[in-house]
C-alpha cells in the first residue's frame, strides 16, 4: 500500500505543478472510458478490467485491483497520454470469451508493449485470461 501511495502523491504533485495538463489527460481518460462504455457496457468492462487485475505477470494489473467497485469512475483506470500508457486498442466481447488489444507502459524512451489477452468463462461465469501475446 506504501508503493500505490507513493505513486499517487507523485501523480497528484504532477498535477498540481501543470493542472491543464493534469486536466487534459483527465479528460482524455474520461473519452476512452466512456467510449468503451458505451460499446460493451459498464458491467462487461468492469469485469474485463478485473480479469486483468487477477494476471500476476501484467504491469498494469497494480492499478485494476478495484476495478470492481462499482463507486469507482472507469476513468481512473486508463491512462491515454502520458507515461506509462494503458488503454484498449480493440475489445471483442462475446458471451463466453472476449478478446482484447491492450497497449500498456512506456516511458519517454521507450515504445509501450502492445498485447493481445484472450480470456474465457470458466464454469462458474467467471472470466480468466487463457492466453496473452505480445504483438508487433
Amino acid at each position: 500500500m506504501a508503493v500505490h501511495a507513493r505513486e499517487l502523491i507523485e501523480e497528484m504533485e504532477q498535477a498540481h505543478k501543470n493542472p491543464l495538463v493534469a486536466a487534459f489527460h483527465t479528460l482524455m481518460n474520461r473519452r476512452e472510458a466512456s467510449k468503451w462504455t458505451r460499446r460493451v457496457g459498464e458491467a462487461s468492462l468492469r469485469e474485463v478490467l478485473a480479469a486483468l487485475a487477477e494476471e500476476d505477470d501484467f504491469p498494469p494489473a497494480r492499478w485494476l485491483w478495484n476495478a470492481l467497485h462499482p463507486h469507482i469512475p472507469l476513468h481512473v483506470f486508463f491512462r491515454t497520454r502520458g507515461t506509462p500508457v494503458f488503454r484498449f486498442r480493440q475489445l471483442e466481447l462475446m458471451p463466453q470469451w472476449v478478446r482484447l488489444v491492450v497497449e500498456h507502459g512506456g516511458t519517454e524512451t521507450l515504445a509501450p508493449q502492445v498485447e493481445e489477452v484472450v480470456m474465457r468463462r470458466n464454469r462458474q461465469a467467471r472470466l480468466l485470461v487463457e492466453r496473452r501475446s505480445k504483438l508487433v
